[in-house]
């Protein structure tokens, strides 16, 4: 039973440090901004889900992310329009060419 207690508060710990890890990269000391960018953005979103009003709250949101982890709005348009000759495997053969080009 002794090793049991002692896994269980090893993982309790472990966790904590993630947990305080997460909050202390969160920017508490300027009042955790990318938090309180997306509570504004999903309040808005539940009191009226118009893109006038919603529009500034998630711009605003993505720029602070922009500027936090510079290219991440990139990757993610990336992976909404993903592009054949730039994600296509490297190694492999290549495509065959259009006919008449």
């Amino acid at each position: 039973m002794n090793w049991l207690s002692l896994i269980a508060a090893r993982e309790a710990l472990n966790a904590a440090v993630r947990l305080g890890g997460i909050l202390m990269r969160s920017r508490p000391h300027e009042g955790f901004p990318l938090v309180r960018l997306f509570i504004d953005a999903l309040e808005r979103v539940s009191r009226d889900a118009h893109p006038v009003t919603v529009a500034p709250a998630v711009a605003a949101l993505l720029e602070r992310f922009e500027f936090r982890c510079p290219g991440v709005i990139d990757a993610v348009f990336h992976t909404l329009r993903p592009d054949t000759v730039r994600d296509r495997d490297r190694v492999a053969t290549p495509p065959e060419a259009p006919p008449g080009g």
